[in-house]
């Protein structure tokens, strides 16, 4: 028997774990995207985005290792943008104390919901 522990003895991903994050699977249903952990990075990135937004500029560089979750942390922005107003609601009222610690007991969270910005537009499909 071997004395080495491996994170399986500790850790169980979910049966509907993805190693890798697409449109396609975040699109399979609806809520998908709602299980998104909202990290200190994606939160400044959201923050740095709605900056942005602010001050008329339209682009932002995510960036991080391979596996880091740059495309989950850039999927899920786009349903922040882009989905029902109600799921988004939602995301930010069961994150509030991860995304906006001191707004948290107040509820005032206040999400931007856009009809028709594709962060993906400019991708081509090849």
């Amino acid at each position: 028997m071997s004395n080495y522990r491996h994170y399986s003895d500790y850790l169980v991903p979910k049966a509907s774990y993805k190693p890798v994050m697409t449109r396609e699977i975040i699109d399979e249903a609806p809520d998908n995207w709602l299980s998104f952990y909202p990290h200190p990075s994606f939160v400044a990135i959201l923050r740095g985005l709605i900056e942005k937004f602010t001050k008329g500029d339209r682009s932002i560089w995510i960036t991080g290792t391979y596996g880091s979750g740059k495309s989950y942390a850039a999927l899920v922005l786009q349903k922040l943008f882009n989905d029902d107003e109600e799921r988004v609601k939602r995301f930010f009222t069961e994150n509030a104390d991860l995304i906006a610690p001191e707004q948290a007991k107040a509820y005032k969270l206040d999400p931007i919901v856009l009809d028709s910005w594709d962060p993906f537009s400019c991708l081509s499909e090849n």
